[in-house]
């Protein structure tokens, strides 16, 4: 049986080497200052989130606390493969109660699970984009976004218009990059196009 089918791993943790490599990224996740960090409402993208920016989960004062904020539009790929099927709402409240699952409306089960389909890629790419809009929507200026590869991968090759060819390359696991997103109504249809720097 395909190792990514087996119903025993939904929405698996990271393993050690994945808690390694996310605290790895402690030393340069400090010397950001986000004003919110959202996350994918898979466990191991938000494990990733908490673990390399611990640093803002107990700041000097309540104040100054950055919110941790879950979004579907972040989720990895979807279907077919269980590791890829979120856990329930009410388990990942309770396993991660300093996340917001309310503001971006989370549901109690995996909108984009199929057992049978695998998510298209087009769909993927309308879901990043979607998600760009609420980013743009967004009071925020500086945001961390922890997400998975495939998503990621969509992300920089079908949605952002990328004038550095290194942007499309596949993220390594664990990997942090720092980009620039700049919003530009584009004049056919007043469709909105993302494009970084």
């Amino acid at each position: 049986q395909n190792p990514y089918c087996r119903r025993r791993v939904v929405a698996p943790p990271l393993t050690e080497v994945g808690r390694v490599q996310a605290r790895a990224l402690q030393q340069r996740a400090q010397t950001l200052k986000p004003d919110l960090v959202v996350v994918s409402p898979l466990a191991r993208a938000t494990q990733t989130a908490l673990l390399a920016f611990s640093h803002l989960l107990e700041p000097a004062t309540a104040d100054s606390r950055v919110h941790f904020l879950a979004h579907e539009g972040c989720h990895e790929i979807a279907g077919v493969h269980t590791c890829d099927r979120r856990r329930c709402l009410s388990e990942l409240r309770r396993e991660f109660p300093m996340v917001d699952y309310d503001s971006a409306s989370v549901q109690e089960e995996d909108p984009f699970w199929s057992e049978t389909v695998r998510e298209p890629l087009p769909q993927l790419a309308q879901r990043g984009y979607e998600f760009l809009l609420w980013i743009r929507s967004r009071p925020e200026r500086d945001i961390v976004v922890a997400s998975h590869f495939a998503w990621l991968f969509t992300l920089s090759s079908a949605v952002l218009h990328c004038d550095d060819a290194s942007l499309k390359a596949g993220f390594l696991t664990g990997e942090m990059r720092s980009i620039i997103v700049r919003f530009e109504d584009v004049p056919e249809a007043s469709a909105k196009r993302a494009r970084t720097d």
